[in-house]
Formats: C-alpha cells, sequence, structure tokens
C-alpha cells in the first residue's frame, strides 16, 4: 500500500508545550485541516475571503431534505479544493433541535476509507469534530 503524506502543521485548539507550539501530522493534521476549513466562515479570514465554508447558515433551518442539501453543497465546496481524498458520502442527521450532526465518508488516496465526524450544539455555540470511531 502507498504511503501518503498528509501533511502536518499547528494543532486546534492550538496549545503550548516545552519546545513551543503543538503540532499535528498525519491523520490529525488532516482532521484539523478538515475541522478548520468548515468550521470556518467565509470572508472570515481577510486575505483568503473564499476560504471556509457556510454551514453555519443552515443549523437553525428546518431539519429537512432541502436543508441537508444545502449543507452537502457547503462541504463538497470548502473541501472540493482537497487532494489528499474524495468524499464518499455525507450523512446529515438532527435529532435534537439545535444540534446537527454530520459523517463524511472520505477514501483517502491511497486507498484508505475514514470517516470525519462534525457537530454543531446550539447551545454551546460552536463546531465539534473529529475521526468518527
Amino acid at each position: 500500500m502507498a504511503t501518503l503524506d498528509l501533511g502536518r502543521g499547528f494543532n486546534y485548539p492550538v496549545t503550548l508545550n516545552a519546545g513551543g507550539i503543538d503540532t499535528a501530522e498525519g491523520m490529525n493534521h488532516l482532521g484539523v485541516c478538515i475541522f478548520m476549513r468548515l468550521a470556518t466562515r467565509k470572508g472570515e479570514r481577510i486575505i483568503r475571503p473564499w476560504f471556509g465554508s457556510d454551514l453555519w447558515k443552515y443549523v437553525d433551518w428546518p431539519s429537512n431534505d432541502n436543508t441537508y442539501a444545502y449543507m452537502r453543497n457547503e462541504i463538497y465546496q470548502a473541501l472540493k479544493d482537497e487532494d489528499r481524498f474524495e468524499i464518499v458520502s455525507i450523512a446529515i442527521t438532527s435529532e435534537v433541535p439545535g444540534h446537527v450532526n454530520i459523517v463524511i465518508g472520505l477514501m483517502l488516496k491511497n486507498g484508505i476509507a475514514a470517516a470525519f465526524a462534525l457537530d454543531y450544539n446550539r447551545e454551546i455555540g460552536r463546531w465539534e469534530g473529529g475521526w468518527a470511531a
């Protein structure tokens, strides 16, 4: 099986250690990249106004197929430039009002399948994400 360089960069949330800033590499770094791309609002980064997604716009919309279609489109648009994986599936559920659960099925370029989970909790007003078990 071919190896795949998934990169290395700052961890999120940013934390310090004795030698400087904690870093993430491999799958952890890829997870940070996906999370940052989806949780950052478009236009929030002044030098990169195209970076991010508008997922936040849809968290208070009715939980139905139309809303989920808009959300899937935002995810595809935000991640379309990624060359380390292809999106295989996107499952969106909202069993509790104010909560949105998204699982993105990925196929890494080296043939490994993975799933990234992203959850929004309206009560605390933030996204949380990580690799699905």
